[in-house]
């Protein structure tokens, strides 16, 4: 993982994806797919550019409710990682860096920076300042500066309905645990450090583990009584 574009070792045949992978759900691993089989095909190295903290952290009103993380970025990280993806850049977001034209970002940062011979997007992809980059820029860039493009169609639940980060948080936050597990395709977890409650629990005869998050911008499930699993000093305990 590389915390700065500096660090990149540059390559030109370099198969790339540009997104916040918030959840590196279904949709995400259909890009990550389709980026594997050209790698394989031109015989490149997949590479996926990130963002930290997340841009809506960064860019959100302060009368808006803060966005609730999929994925902190470690667990992106782990989950890119049994993915097989070859590089993993995180460029830091700031409102500096938000502000840099798209075709700028894509001239100074994918093609000289890293390389770029090839794009994989969403089929609803959008980058750079006021979110003006798009499939068309990309094409005309691409047409100029010798890469290729092309946008991966959305993925659906067997219902019908289609699959996102943001459809995943709200179901989520409805305590729908199937509906968001199916979406990312893994049961959904959190992290953190047991502290000292108030006992409440073990008063009553049931007692439990108080969470701290590790990160604090985590989403938790919507209120409720849920089973889970934990792994603690090598094996799992139910709960």
């Amino acid at each position: 993982m590389y915390r700065s574009i500096a660090e990149v070792p540059y390559d030109q045949r370099s198969i790339v994806t540009v997104g916040t992978f918030d959840g590196v759900h279904r949709g995400h691993r259909a890009i990550i797919d389709r980026m594997h089989a050209v790698a394989r095909s031109r015989h490149a190295r997949t590479v996926v550019v990130t963002f930290e903290p997340h841009p809506r952290l960064v860019l959100q009103r302060s009368t808006q409710q803060p966005i609730g993380l999929l994925t902190t970025l470690a667990e992106k990280y782990a989950l890119l990682q049994l993915l097989g993806v070859d590089v993993l850049v995180v460029i830091p977001f700031t409102f500096e860096f938000s502000q840099t034209p798209a075709e700028e970002f894509v001239r100074s940062v994918l093609v000289e920076k890293i390389g770029l011979m090839h794009i994989v997007i969403g089929y609803d992809h959008s980058f750079g300042k006021d979110r003006q980059g798009n499939q068309a820029l990309l094409e005309k860039l691409g047409a100029e500066l010798g890469f290729s493009v092309e946008s991966v169609p959305p993925v659906y639940l067997d219902s019908g309905e289609p699959i996102s980060s943001t459809k995943i948080r709200g179901a989520l936050q409805r305590g729908d645990l199937a509906t968001a597990n199916a979406m990312l395709g893994y049961t959904y977890s959190v992290e953190g450090i047991v502290v000292q409650g108030d006992g409440r629990g073990r008063r009553l005869g049931y007692p439990t583990a108080n969470i701290e998050l590790l990160d604090p911008h985590k989403l938790l499930p919507g209120s409720g009584v849920y089973c889970v699993s934990a792994p603690i000093d090598g094996r799992i305990v139910q709960g």
